[in-house]
């Protein structure tokens, strides 16, 4: 089974109802590290009236995903240069922190608690 690799567009056509099962039919759908990463940080947050549109388009990619690329991108790339690479060395760790890879836990719980 062929597989589409979904970006954050996906998931709010979906929500929207703009595409449908029917439409990608024969093929999973995967979701990655940073469709999520974009839902749980969009601007959409600061207007109230926009939540429910970002509770569809993550319950769009709950609902439908087949497999989940749950790695961060530059974390991925680093282990694939280094497979020991991990997120230990206070170096790391700083510039991982300035690429705001620590803050997606807060963005995770705002989600959790949207859902």
């Amino acid at each position: 089974m062929a597989s589409i690799i979904c970006d954050t567009n996906v998931w709010y056509n979906i929500a929207y109802g703009n595409f449908y099962k029917s439409d990608w039919d024969g093929h999973q759908l995967v979701g990655t590290y940073n469709s999520l990463d974009e839902l749980m940080r969009s601007d959409k947050y600061l207007d109230p009236r926009k939540l429910p549109i970002i509770r569809k388009a993550l319950l769009a990619c709950g609902g439908n995903h087949s497999f989940i690329y749950p790695w961060n991108p530059y974390v991925y790339a680093l282990k694939l240069d280094n497979p020991d690479f991990k997120v230990d060395l206070p170096f790391d760790k700083a510039l991982l922190n300035s690429l705001n890879y620590t803050e997606t836990r807060k963005y995770q719980t705002l989600m959790l608690m949207i859902l």
